[in-house]
């Protein structure tokens, strides 16, 4: 962010352990994946009680899940951390730049109707071919077949028929 620093110390204080939502943020930054992805989600939300845009909630899921935090209730967890914080470009330690909790998302997730679940591959899609000088001849999709079997009963599991097993 433009006319602050980043400074490491060992003294303590407001800490984080994970530094991957600042590498994410440049990476991000430069492929403008959220940017694109948000773009393609309509927000009906009502406007005057939006503290968070799409952008920043995109921003903030997604980089928890590729950090390895991939249930929603950890955003709780995370929401004043600051390198998370600068990862969608607020200030640490204020409090009104603190990321969105947990009850944010399940709310939001669930919201997202059919035709944004339409539009979100398009976008992948789209952000693909616009990163090529030339669109591709060919697109191969290589999806992965094997399964994560679930350890006994656990909610929100699905049945994978082909392997027989409840999955995650």
């Amino acid at each position: 962010m433009a006319g602050h620093t980043v400074r490491a110390d060992v003294e303590g204080g407001a800490v984080s352990s994970d530094f991957g939502p600042l590498l994410l943020r440049g990476v991000d930054r430069q492929m403008g994946l959220t940017e694109r992805l948000a773009a393609a989600l309509r927000d009906k939300r009502h406007q005057s009680y939006v503290e968070h845009p799409w952008r920043d909630l995109l921003a903030q899921r997604l980089y928890h899940i590729a950090s390895g935090y991939a249930d929603g209730h950890d955003a709780h967890s995370w929401r004043h951390d600051p390198l998370f914080q600068l990862g969608v470009a607020r200030l640490p330690w204020e409090p009104d730049h603190a990321w969105a909790r947990a009850p944010t998302f399940s709310r939001l997730e669930p919201s997202v109707e059919r035709q944004d679940l339409s539009r979100l591959p398009r976008a992948c899609v789209a952000h693909c071919i616009a990163s090529s000088p030339a669109p591709p001849a060919a697109s191969v999709l290589d999806l992965e077949h094997a399964d994560d079997p679930t350890p006994g009963p656990q909610a929100c599991a699905f049945s994978n028929h082909y392997s027989k097993n409840d999955c995650d």
